[in-house]
Order: C-alpha cells, then structure tokens, then sequence
C-alpha cells in the first residue's frame, strides 16, 4: 500500500488515505451507490397509506368543486332563474373542447347572475346547504357547516363593475350558450372579462386558452385598444419566457435580493430556463 498524501509506504489500513491495487497494477472498480448519484433511499414506498389517501384527497378535491357546481347550477335551474358558468371552470369547460388533457381545476364556483334575482339566490342557496358570507366586493357562499371561502361559490352581478377601476363592466346574460349540464358564458365575453380583470390567474387562463388554439393573433382586433393591447403582450410571449410570469417572478426576486429590477439578465431562450445574476466584483482582501 502506498500513501497517497505522503508518497510513502504505510502500514495502515484507513481505506481514505490508502490506495490499494492489484498484482498487476490495475485499479479496482469505484463501487456505486445503491440508488444512484445523489439520490437518497426512500423512507417509505410511494404506495404507502398515506401516498393513498393524499391521491383520494386530491380527487375528492376536483369532485366537490364539481358537486357544487352542479349543486346550484340545477337549484337556480329549478327556480328559473337566468345565469352563467364563469372563472375558471368557464376557462376549463371551453378548453377541454379542445384538448380535455389541457383543462386546469380550480378549487371555486363562480357565476354570472342578474342583481335582481340575488335575495331569491341567497334562500336558495340556504336551502341546498350553503351559508352566505355577507362582502362588499362579491357574493360569497361556502358549504355549511365549516366550509372554506377559498372553495365556496361567488356570484358576479350582469353589466356591473367588478372593481371600479376596471376598464368595462362584466358580460351580460345575453352572452351564454348551453352547455352539456349548465348555461356557459360565451368565449369571446369571457376574454374579455378576463383581459379586464387582469389577475395572475387571469394571465393564466388566457395562456391556457392561447395554447389550445381557442385565441389567435386576430382576436385583438375584437376587443377596446387597452385590452387589445393586453391580449397582443401575452400572444407576444404565450409561454411567459421573457415579460410574462416568469418575468415578474425574476423581477420580485432580484428587486429582494440586489434592490434593483435589472441585475439579473433575462433569457428570452426557452432552453435557458434559469436567471443569472450579474456576477459581483470580488471584494478585496484585508490587510493583516
């Protein structure tokens, strides 16, 4: 045995400072981990109970939104009340016409109701199980007894504005077809509710509809010069590489860490996948 460290001969058998070799000089195969580089044992197996009951969960999810969906959907039916599927069930009910693989889940119920018909909406609501959130903004209704607002129904009243800062009001109930199991907002009035809302998830449903083929660059020619101007920026970049989420992603992080929007360049490129920072300058060493 030789000593790596020293280059002398040792006695010792410590397998980090020794170098051991065969007779005839050759070196032994460098053993592998079991699981592969960089890759740690697995504390228990993905089929475990509890991999089981969080997929049970995550699909008891998607199947309450629908039940309530369907829920005050036939109840408003019944009471010949006049509304409109809207949100992002909308977006995943136009989407999946297309491409059923591409429709996203929402965990809320959103719909398009006339101001008129709200006091009758509200007992009706009460009797199949849900309990009204009084809010100066929407409409709200959660399931009864210890239901969450961030799984509950919102109601959006027919030619008022959402926000006051909104450039257009929201659609009208003239602006619906027939769906399957509901009444859908149109395609065209739910871009445009969209586009006037202007939300992150908002940005996200018209990249979803962009990538199915539902929106093409002729789309911006239907809608105000403020909205089209909107819908062009995300045609311009439906992938979101250089102005879009990931943009505003790198911005938020290089404005916490370097208090400035530009020290980080951005790649346009969808194989650059990462930011990188403007290298610092070294800082110089301490006199002793």
């Amino acid at each position: 045995a030789t000593d790596v460290r020293r280059g002398r001969r040792s006695h010792g058998l410590d397998a980090r400072r020794v170098r051991f070799r065969d007779p005839q000089g050759r070196r032994p195969p460098r053993p592998r981990p079991p699981f592969g580089r960089g890759q740690e044992p697995l504390a228990e197996p993905l089929d475990g109970p509890h991999q089981a009951g969080s997929l049970e969960r995550m699909v008891r999810a998607v199947q309450r939104v629908e039940e309530r969906l369907l829920t005050t959907c036939r109840a408003l039916e019944a009471a010949s009340i006049d509304y409109a599927v809207i949100g992002g069930n909308a977006v995943a009910a136009w989407v999946a016409t297309v491409d059923e693989g591409a429709a996203r889940n929402t965990p809320e119920v959103n719909l398009l109701i006339c101001r008129e018909d709200f006091p009758t909406v509200v007992r009706l609501m009460a009797v199949v199980g849900f309990d009204h959130l009084p809010s100066e903004q929407r409409a709200s209704f959660v399931d009864r007894p210890d239901g969450k607002l961030r799984s509950g129904v919102f109601l959006t009243f027919a030619g008022e504005f959402v926000n006051p800062d909104d450039v257009l009001p929201s659609a009208g109930l003239s602006e619906r077809v027939r769906a399957a199991k509901f009444w859908l907002i149109a395609l065209e009035p739910l871009v445009r509710m969209k586009l006037t809302a202007w939300r992150l998830k908002d940005r996200v449903h018209i990249r979803d509809m962009i990538g199915v083929g539902l929106i093409d660059d002729t789309w911006p020619a239907r809608f105000q010069p403020v909205l089209a101007e909107r819908l062009r920026e995300i045609l311009a970049d439906p992938d979101g590489w250089a102005t879009g989420l990931r943009g505003e992603r790198q911005r938020a992080w290089c404005m916490a860490r370097y208090r400035s929007p530009r020290r980080v360049r951005f790649n346009t490129s969808p194989l650059q996948r990462h930011a990188r920072p403007t290298p610092r300058p070294p800082s110089p060493r301490r006199r002793s």
